[in-house]
């Protein structure tokens, strides 16, 4: 994208076309010092990265949800909604951290958006539920190490689909952490399905 980051996408989102008519003189110098430094051509471009974004982000959504609720269930309605909330609640953890020593962030960074709560309700629910589903409980430990690595591939594949699109970005952060922390990740999902079921019969 040469000089123009994808991380200037929140800038671009004021309408140039309104602003440049202002009456606002600093807003007016700030707007074509901007247009100097990144010529419309690469604008334009970069407006249409943000949108390729948004669709991969969208058809993500639908292959995930279709997954999820096309399946075979294997567990109750109960253990499915704990363990979102479960995961969702260990997401939102996690992202403190990674929010205050600046590990990654969805589209724009230090903005709360509509679009980034898509990522978190549109993805991490359905991503749990397929997970899950399929764990090989009552199957020898060895099927259940390559669940969890071939689940763990799979989201490192998916991750590296989300940089290249544009709506993920690293920052203190890289593809050799994100391998090492998903089958962790997993399993903690896993251990808390059973916490569930424990509480359950209890």
């Amino acid at each position: 994208m040469g000089m123009l980051r994808r991380s200037h996408l929140f800038v671009l989102q004021l309408k140039v076309q309104v602003c440049e008519t202002s009456t606002n003189v600093p807003l007016q110098l700030f707007i074509k010092k901007f247009l100097d430094v990144y010529p419309r051509k690469e604008l334009n471009f970069v407006f249409k990265i943000g949108m390729y974004s948004m669709w991969f982000l969208y058809v993500s959504i639908v292959v995930f949800y279709l997954a999820a609720f096309l399946m075979k269930k294997n567990l109750s309605p109960i253990e499915y909604y704990a363990s979102i909330f479960g995961g969702l609640f260990t997401a939102e953890i996690a992202d403190r951290f990674t929010d205050k020593y600046d590990m990654y962030y969805f589209f724009d960074p230090y903005f709360v958006e509509a679009k980034s709560l898509l990522v978190i309700l549109g993805i991490y629910p359905a991503a749990t539920m397929l997970i899950l589903n399929w764990y090989p409980f009552n199957r020898p430990l060895t099927k259940k190490f390559y669940y969890i690595i071939c689940w763990s591939v799979f989201s490192i594949f998916y991750e590296w689909l989300c940089l290249e699109s544009g709506f993920l970005h690293h920052k203190n952060w890289n593809m050799w952490l994100s391998a090492i922390s998903y089958p962790f990740l997993y399993a903690l999902l896993v251990g808390n399905l059973k916490l569930i079921r424990w509480l359950e019969h209890k």
